[in-house]
């Protein structure tokens, strides 16, 4: 084997290592991003804590607490999470900032 293939099949070996580990890490997030009739129903029940919102994305909620984890947009520009129970009721919203937290 000349030395070129084996500089040739040590970079193939560190790129398919590389691309292997950041596939590892996205599939065990402990957030998942989800869609569907779930989700439909965590965005409604947001949007009655933050009713001038916009939703913009549906987590399950981690961190060891169960429910879901609503990312909501305000029209002044300001990203809120509204952490929900499984039952879909409010369990907090925390600021972009991390400032503000409500227990409604």
């Amino acid at each position: 084997m000349t030395l070129r293939t084996k500089l040739a099949t040590t970079a193939t070996v560190i790129v398919v290592l590389g691309a292997s580990g950041v596939a590892i890490a996205q599939t065990t997030r402990s957030e998942e991003r989800v869609t569907g009739p779930e989700a439909v129903n965590a965005e409604k029940a947001a949007l009655k804590v933050v009713p001038d919102g916009r939703v913009v994305g549906v987590e399950i909620e981690d961190g060891g607490r169960q429910g879901w984890e609503v990312e909501v947009s305000k029209p002044d520009g300001r990203q809120l999470e509204v952490h929900l129970t499984p039952e879909l009721n409010s369990d907090g919203i925390e600021s972009d900032d991390n400032d503000a937290n409500d227990d409604d």
